[in-house]
């Protein structure tokens, strides 16, 4: 069996930055180049694993399902929204972050872009199965994106991935796509993006208690 592997560009990574969490904490954050690279290096280095990154044609389809999903004020404040020398939380993450949920996700000068890039990467991955171009497809997204709702971020997501990905395979004529998620934390952002969605069921399991501290 052919493993289709879809990533993000080089020029899509972005440096490991700080932030800081409830009790106003810095340290560094866990979104760092090498764990794309070390992914990446692990997934080649397989028989017969093909690579290919997303193809700049795909940008319009990519943002009218991301305009399905997320609220248009909110996917414009990520897009001009203000940008501090150092990737730190702004008052922009502060306004979109998900009700009780501590805000710990940083918003840099190439957050928008790299977001925009992951997504364009999951809708990529479904496109290679919707054309059966290979029967299976790993999309390696960063940053993640199940976190991402329909007006906030969190947990270093900022758009859906999942979300595109699943509509993507919708459009193509799958008609219930699945999406599950293996995390600790419950994807929040998921559901959120998909509850005004026809045809969709969740059923959710997670580990973790209490309020979503990420």
């Amino acid at each position: 069996m052919t493993w289709l592997t879809v990533h993000l560009t080089p020029a899509s990574s972005g440096p490991a930055g700080l932030i800081a969490d409830a009790t106003g904490s810095i340290k560094s954050s866990r979104e760092v180049e090498d764990r794309i690279n070390e992914i990446r290096t692990g997934l080649q280095s397989s028989p017969g694993v093909q690579s290919i990154s997303p193809s700049e044609n795909i940008a319009d389809k990519v943002m009218t399902i991301l305009g399905s999903l997320h609220d248009p004020g909110y996917l414009e404040a990520l897009r001009l929204g203000p940008h501090p020398r150092e990737p730190e939380i702004t008052e922009l993450a502060s306004r979109y972050a998900a009700a009780g949920v501590p805000q710990n996700t940083s918003v840099d000068a190439g957050s928008y872009q790299r977001a925009l890039f992951s997504a364009a990467t999951g809708f990529a991955a479904a496109t290679t199965i919707a054309s059966k171009r290979s029967p299976v497809s790993y999309a390696l997204c960063r940053p993640p994106g199940h976190h991402a709702g329909r007006s906030f971020m969190g947990g270093y997501c900022l758009l859906n991935n999942a979300a595109v990905a699943a509509l993507s395979l919708r459009a193509s004529g799958f008609h219930r796509p699945a999406i599950i998620d293996l995390d600790f934390h419950p994807g929040n952002g998921t559901s959120d993006v998909l509850s005004a969605h026809p045809s969709r069921n969740f059923n959710q399991h997670s580990a973790a208690t209490g309020i979503l501290n990420f």
